[in-house]
């Protein structure tokens, strides 16, 4: 998937940007927004929380170009166009 909005929203809920068919995840589970020329993710107060590489989400962290982010069970890789990297 591509998005150009500035913010993306993950969850089971219908009105997600990124729609998960799992019961492990939240009808709003986590969000992913523009912050100063980086992108952000927080979690957004899940039953079974969000995990990037691995690690619970407690605050909104900056995402990487291949970080993974684990919502319920469905792990999502993030891919940056060369030129919206923030390495």
């Amino acid at each position: 998937m591509t998005f150009s909005q500035p913010e993306i929203t993950i969850g089971r809920g219908l009105d997600n940007d990124i729609l998960l068919e799992d019961e492990t995840v939240s009808l709003n589970h986590a969000r992913i927004y523009l912050f100063n020329k980086s992108w952000m993710i927080e979690d957004s107060q899940s039953t079974n929380g969000t995990f990037l590489n691995d690690e619970i989400l407690h605050l909104a962290v900056i995402l990487v170009d291949q970080d993974l982010i684990k919502v319920g069970e469905k792990i999502i890789r993030v891919i940056f166009p060369d030129n919206e990297s923030n390495r």
